[in-house]
């Protein structure tokens, strides 16, 4: 309930919080975790108990249920349960005044978007092949956050974003000698330029 209340800035330093906390305690759970070092998974194994041992067999089984979950999120964001979460960004306290329950639907988001999030963590278990304590901590975060700031508030243009900042900073990092932290930092002082100048604009039109 305590999680519902919160908004902004509040609800995102909690988020990041808890985020770190079960870094520190994966990373310390050694006997479960394996530590820093983390666990090899096991081989993908399809229903009719075939095993997924090539690298490009992998990726493929990855990019369906990819593009499965993404079906299933366009679609949700069609129904009644993605237009009312529309509302509740938009205007709460009017979705309030028409008689919405606004907690028992914040309740219910943070639910899917933890059912979203899980998928995602297995399928890339599923590609890498191994999951470490790294993969909870604050620069998974930052990137999250980062994708969510340049996603134009739309869940599909964030995953997309998601991708390209990942693509950018590894593939940038690369060719420019493992610099990947300084492309993520620049890349964040650029989505902070953007999200102010977008935020100018709108109080531009509904005010001239």
């Amino acid at each position: 309930m305590l999680v519902c209340r919160m908004r902004g800035i509040w609800f995102l330093v909690a988020t990041l919080a808890v985020g770190e906390l079960a870094y520190v305690a994966a990373d310390r759970w050694r006997p479960v975790t394996g530590g820093a070092t983390g666990l090899t998974a096991e081989p993908l194994m399809l229903a009719g108990g075939a095993t997924l041992t090539l690298d490009g067999h992998r990726y493929l089984y990855v990019f369906a249920w990819f593009a499965v979950f993404v079906g299933a999120v366009v679609w949700l964001l069609t129904t009644r349960f993605g237009l009312v979460l529309r509302g509740l960004a938009a205007n709460e306290v009017r979705l309030h005044a028409d008689g919405y329950a606004a907690t028992l639907w914040l309740w219910s988001a943070y639910v899917v978007a933890g059912a979203v999030a899980a998928a995602g963590g297995a399928l890339m278990v599923a590609g890498r092949g191994y999951v470490a304590p790294s993969d909870l901590g604050y620069v998974v975060s930052a990137l999250a956050l980062l994708a969510a700031i340049t996603g134009l508030r739309h869940p599909i243009w964030a995953c997309l974003a998601a991708i390209g900042i990942i693509a950018v900073r590894d593939i940038g990092g690369n060719l420019l000698t493992g610099r990947g932290p300084l492309m993520l930092g620049a890349a964040f002082v650029a989505a902070a330029i953007f999200l102010a100048r977008r935020r100018g604009h709108g109080s531009a039109q509904v005010n001239p």
